[in-house]
């Protein structure tokens, strides 16, 4: 009998704290963002605590026993229609929402003295996620609103009236919603049909219909929408909740005439409401006209396709610790199931995707704050793009394989609703969908890729490998990235040859560059963290053995990782390896 692996691991995932467990986050903020966690360490510990704890309560009771429901307002004075629908929200929904913002993860990052990396809001949603997308959603749409408001881009009196209301941290702070989806043109963005014409009195009035509507059903929302201008262009609208000027007195609260069709029956993040509505004379403010709106609402959409990215990382690293919270207490045929060494590879892979997701999420968050800094450098610009359509689409792609491999270590109980789970992969499958699924990361990567974008790519990948040449043992890391850097520029450049194959085969390279840049930063991370621990180096192995790998002749053996296998599940940093720095055959 194989000898048993001793695993020192929380029995539950309640146990476990998303921030105190994670020293991979750790190691790579000390690394990218030096005195970071000095500032915020007690803040993210004590987060953590709250996710596993009430976030998570909140999204198990959300999900099964308090969905949003509409309630009919008649004789309402605030809608030409003369009646409105109201969603009600569950206040423990709503508390859990509040708590992100009364932390300052959105407010902070704003601030106009020292403010903090928008890292902080990313990380809220990368830890939120763990426990609850539908959660951490609105997130991924304030964050961006209040960016653009503070960005000096829009009016500055629309500024200075709104902004206000996303940095409060009294729990009274105003939800984000981008609304941009209509009936007929789904992600097609231009297609957009809704009116905008303006009223004597510089703001405008909007008439159309919303397919998917974010935001309504907080008590405090304020959103952006997409219309076409009268000279025909698309713009882009501020939309408020509340048209008084003072949000604080709730004598005086006047409403904004929107009305509620529907709430969305979703397959997952059911404690989120997603309506469909209305909207008839409903006033909004330009932040943006028919010729920049659309690169206005472009650029928030960037921000959160890194929150969809951090999202997606926090779901993968709940799926593994889910998966090795179970395989551990689970006794079958004599043994724990984390005993046996199918299992174990499962897990390892688990944790492989985990770090790979992290690695690929934590850079598109890093170039995110890159591009903030330095304004003026366009190949920043263009790498933000690239690496945004990357990573958005690899990690929802990730997600969604790790939590259906967890589930399906747990088993049968998995597939119930008595355990997360069931939820967890539910959830995970709207981050393949959020700002945009893959065939449009393709359009975005095919775009970028044909200015500038490549040049980009291929510049990130030369930075890794100028690291790793001279690195002492990462001798086979070095030499397998170059044959990658090198079949990679060799297709880059066919692509820019052949532009009429663009939409057959952006796809592929939306796959092919972020298989490569995802092993280029585990190397990079790898090579960062070798004199104390080849952890990393082995996991960059396996990723390439995962993604890169002969399938024929089956292999018989163990891979190097396996053969660490206790040490890389608890934790616990590997100084040798068996594993020889040398090329394969």
């Amino acid at each position: 009998m194989a000898k048993s692996a001793k695993i020192d691991f929380p029995k539950t995932s309640r146990m476990v704290n998303p921030f105190t467990h994670d020293a991979n986050l750790a190691r790579y903020l000390e690394a990218v963002y030096p005195g970071f966690l000095k500032d915020n360490q007690d803040r993210l510990e004590s987060y953590g605590d709250y996710v596993r704890t009430e976030l998570e309560a909140q999204a198990e009771y959300s999900d099964r026993y308090a969905q949003p429901e509409i309630k009919a307002v008649l004789d309402d004075p605030s809608n030409p229609t003369g009646r409105r629908n109201e969603i009600i929200l569950n206040d423990r929904y709503k508390s859990c929402e509040q708590e992100i913002y009364s932390r300052g993860f959105v407010a902070d990052t704003l601030k106009n003295d020292k403010p903090s990396p928008h890292m902080l809001g990313f990380l809220a949603q990368y830890m939120t996620s763990y426990s609850d997308i539908s959660v951490g959603c609105p997130l991924a749409m304030t964050h961006p609103i209040a960016l653009l408001l503070a960005s000096g881009k829009v009016p500055q009196d629309i500024s200075q009236k709104f902004l206000p209301q996303f940095t409060r941290i009294d729990g009274k702070t105003a939800i984000g919603g981008t609304w941009a989806t209509e009936k007929h043109g789904g992600s097609d963005i231009p297609a957009t049909t809704t009116t905008a014409t303006v009223q004597q009195d510089g703001a405008y009035r909007l008439d159309g219909h919303q397919w998917f509507a974010s935001a309504a059903g907080f008590d405090r929302w304020i959103t952006i929408k997409t219309a076409r201008t009268e000279d025909g262009g698309i713009g882009l609208f501020l939309v408020p909740k509340y048209l008084n000027e003072d949000w604080d007195d709730e004598t005086a609260q006047e409403l904004n005439p929107v009305y509620i069709s529907q709430l969305k029956d979703k397959m997952g993040t059911k404690g989120l409401p997603t309506a469909e509505i209305e909207l008839s004379g409903t006033t909004a403010y330009q932040l943006a006209d028919g010729q920049g709106g659309l690169r206005m609402m472009m650029e928030g959409l960037g921000c959160s396709r890194v929150h969809n990215a951090m999202a997606a990382a926090g779901v993968m690293h709940r799926s593994y610790v889910e998966a090795v919270c179970w395989t551990s207490t689970r006794e079958t045929f004599g043994k724990n199931l984390i005993e046996r060494e199918g299992i174990q590879e499962d897990i390892l892979k688990l944790k492989t995707e985990w770090l790979a997701g992290s690695a690929l999420a934590f850079e598109s968050a890093r170039t995110f704050d890159a591009s903030l800094s330095d304004k003026g450098d366009k190949n920043e610009r263009a790498w933000l793009r690239v690496v945004t359509a990357l990573a958005k689409f690899a990690t929802a792609e990730r997600a969604v394989e790790s939590s259906a491999l967890a589930l399906e270590l747990v088993g049968g109980l998995g597939y119930t609703k008595d355990h997360a789970l069931e939820r967890i992969y539910r959830d995970s499958m709207v981050l393949r969908v959020w700002e945009g699924p893959t065939h449009i990361q393709a359009r975005e990567l095919a775009g970028v890729l044909a200015h500038g974008g490549a040049d980009a790519f291929m510049s990130r990948i030369d930075t890794v490998l100028d690291g790793l040449r001279d690195r002492a043992g990462m001798k086979l890391e070095t030499t397998r990235l170059t044959d990658l850097a090198i079949e990679m520029d060799t297709s880059l450049k066919a692509f820019a040859a052949a532009p009429e194959k663009s939409e057959l085969v952006a796809h592929r390279f939306l796959k092919a560059m972020s298989d490569v840049l995802t092993y280029a930063l585990l190397c990079e991370e790898a090579a960062r963290e070798l004199d104390s621990d080849k952890t990393k180096q082995l996991i960059a192995r396996n990723y390439h053995d995962i993604h890169y790998g002969d399938k024929m002749p089956v292999s018989l053996e163990k891979s190097a990782l396996h053969e660490h296998f206790t040490d890389v599940v608890n934790g616990k940093p590997i100084i040798t390896i068996n594993a020889p720095d040398a090329t394969p055959k």
